[in-house]
């Protein structure tokens, strides 16, 4: 096996299982990469012979819709962390372009559990009306900073059941120690990996950090792709926002996908945009791809995009924009399996 690194932001050293090889560089991708390269093509050794006999083929994948059935139909309490997960399944999957006949009866299925709790039947009831409607809702109604009555300070109860109520799981971990920390942060906090195959539950983790103790995160796919969230108390209501910066490709796939997610997307700012318009017409608009240098092409491609989902000053409200902000990463990256997280200084204020 021969690692290629392709990109400055896969970090060896994070990578338990790579950290005793020989990892060919590649990102630069110059005649003096391309002659390292081959040397360690040519030096490999042969591949081994196929066992005989060949091992059982593996079993036949089964549908996410019987994993979430079966998970749905169990006779065992689903805690508030197990249905909020559910609720962030079925989210990603109609974003990821299934069908509504697989996702509504789901829904259904899990609003007929005893144990529901009263906050995760009404972001199943977002997501209904998010699904008949077409398009992505612009927030979750739990979300809306209001006088907080009775009955909302009771929204963590389940609905009226003869079972007992499953028992309440924190939102926040202990910021030093605890199993549910990322085994690969750094030692002071400020950095760590994340999977975006499992990114909720980390989103929802910092964005809880970011409400209660003021931090930004940044969230770093390669060095000209970041995301970055914080809570903006100046806001009315008080939100917690979200921006990306990103460079994007000449057919635009990554803006369509903000886009499509209710992000608000701009191309880069008055300066890139006149800079690419002198380019472009120096350089004959179609052939401007093939002759801009790498700068002007990333000024060409540059994006921003924002947005911001209002919180009413706790963790209550953090389950829709963490699912929100977790499709985001994973629809703008979608062959990427890891990012780095990192904790940075707030923006001043304008």
């Amino acid at each position: 096996m021969l690692p290629i690194r392709l990109s400055a932001a896969v970090r060896p050293e994070f990578l338990s299982s790579f950290h005793e090889l020989q990892v060919v560089d590649y990102f630069e991708q110059d005649v003096q990469t391309l002659k390292s390269l081959q040397r360690a093509i040519k030096k490999l050794s042969k591949a081994p012979p196929l066992p005989d006999p060949l091992p059982e083929p593996p079993a036949i994948p089964v549908s996410y819709v019987v994993n979430l059935s079966n998970l749905i139909d169990s006779d065992s309490e689903l805690n508030k962390d197990q249905q909020m997960k559910l609720v962030f399944e079925f989210r990603k999957h109609y974003h990821d372009g299934r069908p509504a006949n697989e996702i509504v009866p789901l829904v259904h299925k899990l609003k007929k559990r005893d144990d529901l709790l009263a906050k995760v039947q009404r972001d199943l009831d977002d997501l209904l009306d998010e699904i008949e409607r077409g398009r992505p809702a612009s927030s979750f109604r739990s979300t809306k900073a209001a006088p907080r009555s009775s009955a909302e300070t009771a929204r963590d109860q389940p609905a009226p059941s003869s079972r007992k109520a499953p028992a309440i799981v924190d939102d926040l971990p202990a910021r030093d120690g605890g199993d549910q920390v990322p085994a690969a942060e750094s030692q002071d906090g400020t950095e760590h990996q994340l999977k975006l195959d499992s990114a909720f539950d980390e989103c929802r983790r910092l964005m809880a950090r970011a409400l209660a103790q003021g931090e930004r995160w940044v969230f770093e796919i390669d060095p000209s792709n970041t995301f970055a969230i914080e809570f903006d108390a100046s806001a009315t209501p008080p939100a917690i926002v979200a921006k990306a910066d990103l460079r994007d490709h000449m057919s635009g796939a990554k803006k369509k996908a903000l886009v499509a997610l209710g992000w608000k997307v701009s191309n880069g700012t008055t300066v890139k945009a006149s800079v690419a318009a002198a380019a472009l017409y120096l350089t004959g608009g179609l052939a401007a791809a093939a002759l801009l240098s790498r700068g002007v092409r990333d000024v060409l491609m540059a994006i921003e995009g924002t947005r911001s989902w209002a919180v009413a000053g706790d963790r209550d409200g953090l389950t829709g924009p963490a699912a929100d902000f977790a499709v985001a990463l994973q629809r703008v990256a979608p062959d990427v399996k890891t990012i780095i997280v990192k904790r940075r200084p707030a923006e001043p204020e304008e």
